[in-house]
């Protein structure tokens, strides 16, 4: 369980410098999509959409 929550923790962090780097670029559905596919990965929601 606490993979888990460092896992999410760790994601969160990337999807901030994710936002961050790409602040001045258009929201698209596409970065959207990337944002989710990181915050998701390797947790256990991670299989939810497959």
């Amino acid at each position: 369980m606490k993979y888990l929550l460092v896992a999410e923790t760790a994601n969160h962090f990337r999807c901030i410098d994710m936002i961050i780097d790409d602040a001045k670029v258009a929201l698209t559905e596409k970065f959207i999509k990337e944002l989710h596919l990181v915050l998701k990965n390797g947790t256990s929601d991670s299989r939810k959409d497959l």
